[in-house]
């Protein structure tokens, strides 16, 4: 079950990036990207891992032209409002349940239900 939260908040935060407008890159090697990411976990929680081992292998890729801010213990908001900040565009990603997901994006609802049939309980 972690992993697959790990999965999909990773797939959530680069399908965003990609979606996103930088609209004045004017030289790609002078150019540093930040990207936001949030998260309700605690500073040692499964998701602030997960997005630790984000953050380095995003540095490792990029060759540190990309700069990933983490904000844990809902200081961007409570998942409902990471989830509106994401379509908004006022917070580039975030680690979210697949429950509260699934309320924008009807295809993550077969992930709770192959939680409900194995009788997983929900990470709060």
């Amino acid at each position: 079950m972690k992993k697959l939260i790990f999965i999909l908040g990773l797939f959530t935060v680069l399908v965003m990036y990609g979606c996103g407008d930088s609209g004045n890159e004017t030289n790609a090697e002078e150019v540093v990207v930040e990207i936001s990411i949030g998260h309700v976990g605690a500073p040692v929680s499964p998701q602030q891992g997960a997005a630790d081992i984000f953050t380095e292998l995003v540095e490792e890729k990029t060759g540190g032209s990309v700069e990933i801010k983490i904000y844990n213990s809902s200081q961007l908001g409570d998942e409902r409002e990471l989830v509106e900040g994401v379509q908004m565009g006022t917070i580039d990603g975030g680690i979210i349940s697949a429950g509260l997901f699934a309320s924008s994006y009807n295809v993550m609802e077969a992930f709770e239900v192959y939680r409900s049939y194995l009788k997983i309980p929900s990470i709060p």
